[in-house]
C-alpha cells in the first residue's frame, strides 16, 4: 500500500485557535447532495443530513463555531472557526463525517479534505463571498455532470503582416536586379 502524503500544513498547529475554509467532497465526487435549480441549492436527504451534521458541530464541540457553509451536490465549502483546546480539526472534521453519514444512512465522503487557515481579515470576506456566490457558479463547475459543453469559437486566420523592420528596406530576394561584379 502506498503512504499518502498528508495534506494539512504540516508547520500548523490543529489544535490551536484559528479560522479554517474547508471543503469536503462526497464519494467518488457524485451528485448525491442535491441539485442547484435556478442558481439556489434543492437538497437531498442525504444533503439535509449533511446540513444537519454540520450545524450540529459546535453543540458537540464547544470550541468551535460554524461561520459561512453552502452544501453543493457533490462537496461542502464551511468556515469552521476553532477557539483552541484538545480536539484539533482533523478530527472534528473526521467526527462531522462520521456523523452525517449515520443520519444519511450510507456512506458519504471521500477521503480527507481540502483546508486553508484564513490569515486575515480579507480572506475571510474573500472566503465568505465564495461560499455565498458557489452555487451562483456551479453551471460552469467542471463537477457538474449537467454543465453544458464549452463553446468552441473559430479564431480567425492569422493575418498576413506587412514585412518590417531592416528586412522591409531590401528588395526580394527573387526581384532581380542587376549582378554584382
Amino acid at each position: 500500500m502506498r503512504n499518502r502524503r498528508s495534506p494539512r500544513l504540516q508547520s500548523h498547529d490543529y489544535a490551536s485557535p484559528g479560522w479554517y475554509f474547508l471543503t469536503l467532497c462526497s464519494k467518488e465526487r457524485r451528485c448525491i447532495f442535491g441539485t442547484v435549480q435556478d442558481e439556489s441549492v434543492v437538497h437531498s436527504e442525504a444533503g439535509k443530513a449533511v446540513a444537519r451534521a454540520w450545524v450540529q458541530i459546535p453543540a458537540l464541540h464547544p470550541s468551535y463555531l460554524i461561520d459561512a457553509f453552502v452544501v453543493m451536490p457533490n462537496h461542502l465549502h464551511g468556515i469552521l472557526v476553532h477557539h483552541g483546546g484538545a480536539t484539533p480539526v482533523p478530527t472534528v472534521v473526521g467526527l462531522f463525517k462520521s456523523r452525517a453519514s449515520r443520519l444519511a444512512g450510507a456512506s458519504l465522503w471521500q477521503r480527507s479534505f481540502h483546508d486553508r487557515v484564513i490569515r486575515d481579515e480579507a480572506e475571510l470576506t474573500a472566503f465568505r463571498e465564495y461560499v455565498q456566490t458557489n452555487p451562483l457558479r456551479w453551471t460552469l463547475d467542471r463537477e457538474n455532470p449537467d454543465r453544458p459543453p464549452p463553446t468552441r469559437v473559430a479564431m480567425p486566420a492569422r493575418p498576413v503582416l506587412p514585412r518590417s523592420g531592416v528586412g522591409a528596406l531590401l528588395p526580394p530576394a527573387d526581384a532581380g536586379g542587376g549582378s554584382n561584379p
